[in-house]
């Protein structure tokens, strides 16, 4: 009884709240799409302009991510885990958003390194060896 009238509208609440800051940092930060900031000013793009595929996907991409975390979030419950079917559902759908995650995290990756953003390993391994013949 405590648990129903207590622990899981708290549970609840910080399952989406975890959520929503989960896929808020994957659409701004690791993914660098920007939409959630540019819903608030309409009048501009709500993706970034250089984008790898299509807008259809990356609005896939949002809306799907935020459906698998949620599914994730039952996964994380303690009370649920007796349901191993359902866990193993949940478990397959973390891998799928995994799998699409990293398509746009290594678009923005990319996008950086031909940007001159970001400075590629064997760059910095050469500096270091430099460095170090020179000490």
């Amino acid at each position: 009884e405590e648990w129903v009238s207590t622990w899981r509208p708290l549970w609840l609440l910080a399952a989406v709240v975890n959520t929503t800051y989960s896929v808020y940092w994957d659409v701004t930060r690791d993914w660098e799409l920007g939409a959630i900031h540019r819903v608030i000013d309409s009048r501009r793009q709500l993706l970034r302009h250089d984008l790898l595929y299509s807008r259809e996907f990356y609005y896939y991409l949002i809306a799907s991510n935020t459906a698998m975390r949620f599914a994730w979030s039952y996964k994380l419950s303690s009370h649920l885990r007796s349901r191993v079917a359902a866990n193993l559902v949940a478990a397959c759908v973390e891998a799928v958003r995994r799998f699409q995650w990293i398509f746009v995290r290594v678009e923005v990756e990319i996008r950086k390194i031909a940007n001159g953003e970001r400075k590629l390993v064997h760059e910095r391994v050469e500096l270091a060896e430099a460095v170090n013949a020179a000490v």
